[in-house]
């Protein structure tokens, strides 16, 4: 194909990809409040295990205690992955969490994963 002439075809037809097998949208906030219900308990073990890097978003209001004043020791972050279990009926999310050291450093979230996530059942 020439330049700009290749044309764009659907690889499967409209609609055969059910909603709860397609990929997360980075934008998607809607599990925000669940992992935070999941994580507000754990907020102890999870400063005890991982230092001062927990944001309020995450586990809940507790400031110094959970982050580090202006992040000096970094910051986790959450990401939500479709979950291989998941099937035409039920969405399951893997809830999966990463360290960065500074705001400017962002990028390289992927390449610190924390040893902790766990499976939300959004059906």
């Amino acid at each position: 194909w020439a330049p700009g002439e290749a044309p764009a075809r659907p690889l499967l037809p409209p609609g055969l990809v059910p909603y709860a097998k397609r990929p997360m949208d980075v934008g998607d906030t809607s599990l925000r409040a669940l992992v935070r219900a999941q994580l507000e308990p754990l907020r102890e073990l999870l400063v005890a295990s991982f230092g001062r890097v927990w944001p309020a978003d995450l586990v809940g209001p507790c400031g110094a205690a959970c982050l580090a004043p202006n992040a000096t020791e970094g910051r986790a972050f959450q990401f939500v992955f479709n979950d291989v279990q998941s099937t035409g009926s039920v969405r399951t999310s893997r809830i999966n969490f990463f360290w960065y050291a500074a705001e400017a450093q962002f990028q390289a979230v992927w390449l610190h994963p924390l040893p902790f996530s766990f499976l939300a059942d959004q059906a």
